[in-house]
C-alpha cells in the first residue's frame, strides 16, 4: 500500500497493477485515493483493481467503493472511464445504473459508450 500511496510514478503504476491480480483487503482506501492520481495509468489500474473486490466485501463496504467509481466515470481519460464502468459492472450496484446509462448515451468516446452498454446488459432487470 505504501508504494501506491507514496511511491514514485513507476511504483504507483506497478502497485495499482499488482492489486488487479492480487486483491488485498487493505487496499480499497488506497485505491480510491489513487482514482485521483495525476497519472492516467494509475487511475485506470486503480479502477480495475477496485472491480476485483465485488465478491469479497460486505455490501456496506462495497458502497464506499461504488461512489468513487461513479465519480471516475467523469475522468478526462476515456480508458479510465471505461475501466470504472467495467468495475461497476462487476459490482452490479443499483447506484451505478443511472450514471452508467448516462455514459452509454452521452459519452464522446465510442469505447466508453460500448463498455457502459455491455456492463448494463449484465445488470439484473429493474
Amino acid at each position: 500500500m505504501e508504494a501506491l500511496e507514496r511511491g514514485g510514478l513507476r511504483d504507483r503504476r506497478v502497485a495499482a497493477n499488482a492489486l488487479i491480480q492480487i486483491p488485498d483487503r487493505r487496499a480499497p482506501a488506497a485505491l480510491v485515493a489513487a482514482l485521483q492520481d495525476e497519472d492516467e495509468a494509475v487511475r485506470r489500474n486503480a479502477a480495475l483493481a477496485l472491480g476485483e473486490f465485488e465478491d469479497t466485501r460486505p455490501q456496506s463496504e462495497l458502497d464506499t467503493i461504488v461512489e468513487p467509481l461513479i465519480g471516475a466515470l467523469a475522468d478526462p481519460a476515456p480508458l479510465v472511464r471505461a475501466s470504472a464502468a467495467s468495475a461497476l459492472g462487476r459490482m452490479k450496484s443499483a447506484l451505478a445504473t443511472e450514471p452508467l446509462d448516462r455514459l452509454r448515451r452521452e459519452d464522446a468516446d465510442e469505447l466508453v459508450r460500448r463498455t457502459a452498454a455491455a456492463v448494463l446488459g449484465g445488470f439484473p432487470p429493474s
